[in-house]
């Protein structure tokens, strides 16, 4: 069997193989909303919007970055496409920018009136999955050369 890419740092193996990065930021993007739209549903009631919308995208991005670092990265290696995943900084990273992608959802949603907790949730798990896929890029990115 032939590796694709056989010794190669991370940033390096996204360029060989192209749509990794698209396909990833897909797979985050999906996953963050749906489960952020299901933590709305779950904690309808059970608490104020704005902690619904930081508990809703919090989660959806741990369990959209930990998927992609588990079972995306299984599926490549089964493809023999070689990635090393996105590291845990830029997961800790992404899980304080959630913050900030949670409460715009809550701010976004509070203008519009009553709206149903799913849809915050929502919109919570899709503004902080675009952080997220910000971040992923943004490490996959080679520093220009000077000179």
């Amino acid at each position: 069997m032939s590796n694709v890419a056989p010794n190669l740092n991370p940033r390096q193996t996204a360029d060989l193989v192209p749509g990794i990065t698209t396909a990833s930021v897909l797979v985050v993007t999906t996953v963050s909303t749906i489960v952020g739209g299901l933590v709305g549903m779950f904690l309808y009631g059970m608490a104020s919007p704005a902690w619904l919308a930081v508990v809703a995208g919090f989660s959806g991005t741990l369990i959209a970055a930990l998927l992609r670092n588990t079972l995306l990265v299984s599926a490549w290696e089964t493809a023999d496409i070689k990635d090393a995943g996105t590291p845990a900084a830029v997961v800790v990273y992404a899980l304080v920018a959630s913050i900030a992608g949670s409460l715009a959802a809550y701010q976004l949603v509070s203008d519009v009136g009553q709206v149903w907790s799913g849809v915050t949730g929502m919109l919570a798990g899709l503004l902080s999955a675009g952080l997220l896929s910000l971040l992923m890029v943004t490490y996959r990115m080679e520093p220009e050369e000077e000179g």
